[in-house]
């Protein structure tokens, strides 16, 4: 796909209109390709006449990590049968998911040709996160993480990866939540943070997070949430790729979409990646302000 950096202009290829913006290229090569991309939102658009656009998309990337958000329990058949480069990781959790009647959840694929699954899981951003579905600090849902520690096998190189959805309408939910994944990042190999946060970048979150070292890997990029409106709705910025102990080769923000029909009511978050791991600095004072 070709697509246009630093003017945001749409190029059509494919019959997938990708509008990018993205810092200037680093000189080395990219190790990792990650998106970020919440795909489920029924306000207009059916997922039936929406997945198969999505498919496409994500093909064309060919991506190393996916991280999504909003899939509802049925989707996870469609792309274990249709994408099968990549690693659905916490497929066995379906019958749970179906059990427990939720809306949605936050997976991760991982590309199976070079990379290797070390350790993977779920918690629940709550006061029990190994308990399933269980919901504390006023989120109106259960809100979760899927994490893997995945080995690079090119390079022979460890990283972990984090994906998740923050609640929504609870901004003391969400600061305690980023809390409880942050504790859970290893200080010894490079971490990505990423998925729907629902803050946008001047608030707790992402500045909780720059404040440890990481990076946001689309702090120059325009928004990314627009309710499915297209470009008569101005997109505000509440995904993210938040990473630390990696190098930012470039990125920037997909807007998939054909004959009109927008895959989500969010644009799709993209970063390539490279190896340069430095020690992760200190945490924040005590007290620092969010507002």
């Amino acid at each position: 796909m070709v697509r246009v950096r630093c003017l945001c202009i749409p190029v059509l290829t494919l019959a997938v209109i990708s509008c990018a913006t993205a810092p200037p290229r680093a000189e080395r090569p990219a190790d990792l390709s990650v998106i970020t991309f919440n795909i489920w939102y029924d306000y207009e658009n059916e997922w039936v006449a929406r997945k198969q656009i999505l498919h496409r998309y994500l093909t064309d990337h060919d991506a190393d990590i996916i991280g999504l958000q909003e899939v509802i329990s049925a989707i996870p058949e469609y792309f274990l049968l249709e994408n099968r480069p990549l690693e659905w990781l916490e497929r066995h959790f379906s019958a749970e998911y179906e059990i427990a009647g939720t809306e949605s959840f936050s997976p991760l694929l991982v590309r199976r040709d070079g990379f290797e699954i070390q350790d993977s899981g779920v918690f629940w951003l709550s006061e029990t996160p190994e308990i399933p579905w269980s919901n504390h600090w006023g989120h109106v849902v259960p809100t979760s993480v899927t994490w893997a520690r995945v080995r690079h096998e090119g390079l022979d190189a460890e990283f972990m990866v984090m994906n998740t959805h923050l609640g929504v309408l609870n901004p003391s939910g969400r600061r305690r939540s980023i809390e409880l994944i942050y504790s859970r990042t290893p200080s010894d190999i490079p971490v990505i943070i990423m998925g729907d946060f629902n803050e946008t970048p001047r608030r707790y979150v992402s500045r909780y997070l720059r404040r440890r070292g990481f990076v946001d890997s689309h702090a120059r990029s325009g928004g990314s949430f627009r309710v499915f409106a297209g470009s008569s709705f101005a997109p505000y910025r509440i995904d993210y790729i938040m990473v630390r102990g990696f190098e930012l080769v470039e990125s920037w923000i997909d807007t998939p979409r054909e004959g009109g029909v927008f895959v989500s009511d969010h644009n799709a978050l993209v970063a390539h990646l490279a190896y340069g791991y430095q020690a992760p600095l200190g945490p924040a004072p005590e007290g620092w302000p969010y507002e």
